[in-house]
């Protein structure tokens, strides 16, 4: 530690100042951790009441070296003696926002430390560090969920009595269609194949079968003519 050649004087006053002082009031929280702190002015406030007292006063010199922030503080005795150290802290870049919080670090801590208080809790070191926000755990991943079975196909609910007008205009346009792949030629093989489900009078068709297989191999056979 730099000092003078003589501090048989300053060491005297500084023992009665250090016999006064309290530890550091911790006033401010701290949002990274939510706990509470003694900022630089409740340091102050801690010490330069009994160093003046006892003809004692304390300077704080802030320089950078090499990406890191030092500051040097020194305590002035009434009688030319003095006392010096320094606090190196590492800073994220030297924009004023990281140099002023780590400068703030390092002023409350260096001069908690030449005083002899008990260091309290801080945060100036989180911005320092490049840490602004409050550090909150990850969330926890959301499982997806569990996929739903796939619905079972049904066939269609088939009514009693195919003889509405929709079943006869199936049955119809399958006979056109059949018609018009085999040629008109070959017309009474789709009519012999109606004629074995179907009611026919000399207007038409006028039911179909009842009987929900007999209509799914009467669409079959018609639909087998080529």
């Amino acid at each position: 530690m730099p000092r003078s050649e003589q501090i048989n004087e300053l060491a005297a006053s500084l023992a009665i100042a250090q016999g006064a002082m309290s530890v550091a009031i911790k006033d401010s929280t701290n949002p990274h951790f939510r706990s509470k702190y003694a900022d630089l002015s409740s340091v102050i406030d801690a010490v330069r009441p009994h160093l003046s007292a006892n003809g004692i006063c304390f300077v704080q010199e802030p320089t950078t070296e090499a990406g890191m922030v030092v500051v040097e503080t020194t305590l002035y005795h009434k009688s030319g003696q003095w006392i010096s150290s320094k606090l190196s802290v590492a800073c994220k870049d030297l924009s004023p926002q990281p140099v002023g919080s780590a400068t703030t670090y390092a002023r409350r801590y260096a001069l908690m430390a030449i005083c002899g208080i008990a260091p309290a809790e801080d945060d100036d070191g989180e911005a320092a560090h490049g840490r602004t926000q409050p550090q909150r755990p990850a969330p926890k991943p959301t499982p997806p969920p569990e996929p739903k079975p796939a619905p079972v196909p049904t066939a269609p609910k088939l009514p009693d009595q195919f003889d509405g007008a929709g079943q006869v205009k199936e049955i119809k346009a399958d006979c056109g269609a059949a018609v018009a792949r085999i040629g008109k030629e070959r017309a009474r093989e789709a009519s012999a194949i109606v004629a074995r489900y179907c009611v026919r009078t000399e207007a038409g068709i006028q039911s179909v079968p009842s009987d929900p297989d007999a209509y799914r191999t009467l669409r079959a056979e018609l639909a087998a003519l080529v």
